[in-house]
């Protein structure tokens, strides 16, 4: 048997090979054809992952797709007490953002993302994203009364399901 190593071919392309053997003016007719295909490559890693935009209730990532053969991109997501990134999410193809709505205010998330097809996964890309705090909403119909005495009493509606307490000025100086 006679072989020949060929190099420097595309991925995931056919190719066909014949082969006639040759004297100084003379060739035999071809042998049988044969038709195979390269190994694929998984994708080209995105670049760019940055956070879009972050509200108390989203985050807003984004990257660039440098690849033109992923199926989709992994997004994986760690929280501060997860020590392991974990799948998250897997878009379509040519998709260059992703917007998570499960976060919790006043902690940071850790985001990868990577570009995926059949034939594997590109290496992965990483940015952080803290949560600002929610702000609560104002009190209104704050109304103050006098008791008898040198006592005066306030009271107000709470506007707010989450706040953690209140801070009461008395004459433009925080007073508790």
């Amino acid at each position: 048997r006679v072989e020949y190593t060929f190099s420097g071919f595309a991925a995931n392309t056919d190719y066909t090979f014949k082969v006639k053997a040759v004297a100084s003016t003379e060739a035999s007719d071809f042998s049988n054809s044969k038709t195979i295909r390269t190994a694929g490559v998984a994708p080209l890693a995105p670049t760019g992952f940055k956070v879009l935009s972050s509200t108390q209730l989203q985050v807003e990532l984004g990257w660039t797709d440098n690849s033109n053969d992923e199926t989709g991109f992994e997004v994986l997501k760690q929280n501060q007490t997860n020590s392991q990134f974990e799948l998250y999410f897997t878009t379509n193809a040519n998709v260059t953002s992703f917007i998570d709505k499960v976060i919790v205010p006043q902690e940071s998330f850790s985001y990868q993302v990577r570009a995926v097809n059949g034939f594997g996964k590109s290496t992965v890309v990483g940015v952080v994203a803290t949560i600002p705090l929610e702000v609560p909403e104002a009190p209104t119909e704050l109304v103050a009364e006098v008791i008898p005495g040198t006592k005066i009493k306030i009271d107000w509606k709470d506007n707010s399901a989450f706040e953690s307490g209140f801070e009461i000025f008395r004459n433009d100086v925080s007073y508790k």
